[in-house]
């Protein structure tokens, strides 16, 4: 999966659809950090079921995207890291395999 990927996250019943970001080579869950309740987590402990060495997919929902950055659509793929952090978008890190691709077109 690359930058501009729509996903949704598998291990969710109802899922929301999501875009995927950033794809760093160099990354692992237990490398992307968060913080929820004034505590600071890793997306590994986040996600015990996945490899603590699992690849780290950062995705923003495609409905922040659309209200926040309307023309997201036509921005290079490769630039909407940048563009999502330049408007301090929320950013979600999750285990590669747990996300599974979506075809935009068909609504699947």
């Amino acid at each position: 999966m690359d930058e501009g990927t729509r996903v949704i996250d598998g291990d969710d019943s109802d899922p929301n659809d999501a875009v995927i970001v950033w794809r760093p080579d160099d990354m692992t869950t237990a490398d992307w950090t968060y913080e929820a309740g004034g505590e600071t987590y890793t997306t590994a402990e986040s996600n015990p079921d996945y490899p603590d060495d699992e690849q780290l997919v950062v995705v923003v929902f495609e409905r922040t995207l659309e209200e926040a950055w309307p023309e997201w659509t036509t921005a290079n793929p490769n630039d909407l890291y940048e563009g999502v952090t330049e408007r301090n978008l929320p950013l979600f890190g999750f285990p590669e395999t747990r996300l599974e691709a979506i075809d935009s077109d068909s609504g699947d």
